[in-house]
């Protein structure tokens, strides 16, 4: 696993983008941010990045195309050899095993933290990809 050089954040709250914006650029400068409001945006992010994010961190409920259409759409587009190299992170105020269960079915490689991100959650998520 290499050194981690993108976040890409999907969520529809701008304080809690924010934030967590201003956490990790604060923990990790080298790691560059990039956020998006709703599934299509960061799908659409996805499909045209030269490198593709291998870490993206995703709300559940949001306009246009929620967290779970994400899911659906990402899992098609990638091939099933390829979707390790991404993981998701849901990040959502739902804590419903219903919600858990259904992502799961959607997309293999998937965690769950309560929002907000605290010092010691970021750093557990962000540390294993920077380990030489």
């Amino acid at each position: 696993m290499g050194k981690l050089k993108e976040i890409l954040i999907i969520d529809d709250n701008e304080a809690t983008n924010h934030f967590h914006r201003r956490l990790i650029e604060k923990l990790y400068p080298e790691i560059q941010v990039h956020l998006t409001k709703n599934g299509k945006a960061g799908f659409d992010y996805f499909v045209n990045a030269e490198e593709k994010p291998v870490l993206i961190f995703l709300d559940l409920n949001m306009p246009v195309m929620d967290g779970f259409e994400f899911l659906g759409v990402l899992n098609a587009y990638l091939p099933t050899e390829e979707q390790h190299k991404t993981s998701i992170v849901i990040l959502s105020s739902s804590d419903e095993n219903l919600d858990k269960e259904r992502t799961r079915s959607l997309y293999p490689n998937i965690s769950f933290n309560p929002k907000p991100l605290s010092k010691d959650k970021l750093s557990k998520i962000i540390d294993p990809y920077n380990k030489d």
